[in-house]
């Protein structure tokens, strides 16, 4: 039966907060194949913010810092390895679920590298009030996109992102937006390197 590599041991720091990243959009877009992971959504988010705080705060050296840093990792990694054990026990050998989990086959293929930013997004009328849909070309090599919207003008380099959601898709409704007021939308894609940039931003009056 083929296994799952977890291989968080050797990550760089930089490189197991991607993973986490992934690890966690892909079991979010993915909650009713694997509806009851060992750590939530919500405590997944905890501890690798968590551990980004305690990298930011170890920048500067000094020991304590460094050791709630390692600790914070450490942290990381055994949630990671747990969560791992768990969609290996959900997939039953299924290679397609890993990759639907966030993980990879243990012995498989070297992961791509780096992606780039997704491209060619659209934003849609959908003919119901409120409601648009987005489009984009699909980046081989991705697990996932993550969704950002905008209310302020989204070619200005200052304006706030907030993350919508997160689809598996090249592809994604978004709904309960006023009518009658400009939105931005921007994608990125999740692969095994973790998240890209955003995309060129799309923007519509809502309709």
């Amino acid at each position: 039966m083929a296994r799952i590599r977890v291989g968080v041991s050797t990550l760089t720091e930089a490189k197991l907060i991607a993973k986490c990243y992934h690890v966690q959009a892909c079991l979010a877009a993915n909650v009713a194949t694997f509806p009851a992971p060992p750590y939530s959504l919500f405590e997944m988010e905890v501890v690798r913010k968590k551990a980004e705080a305690r990298i930011a705060e170890a920048t500067d050296g000094g020991r304590w810092k460094t050791f709630y840093k390692n600790e914070a990792l450490e942290e990381v990694r055994r949630m990671l390895t747990r969560t791992a054990n768990y969609v290996e026990f959900v997939s039953q050998g299924n290679v397609d679920l890993f990759a639907l989990g966030g993980f990879e086959i243990h012995g498989g293929h070297a992961p791509l590298g780096p992606l780039e930013n997704p491209t060619g997004l659209r934003v849609l009328h959908t003919g119901h009030p409120g409601v648009v849909k987005l489009r984009w070309k699909p980046r081989h090599g991705s697990r996932s996109y993550q969704v950002y919207i905008t209310e302020g003008n989204p070619n200005d380099p200052h304006c706030e992102w907030k993350r919508l959601t997160s689809t598996t898709r090249a592809s994604c409704i978004v709904g309960d937006l006023t009518v009658a007021r400009v939105v931005g939308f921007a994608v990125s894609a999740i692969g095994a390197a973790g998240e890209t940039g955003r995309s060129q931003p799309a923007s519509l009056m809502v309709a």
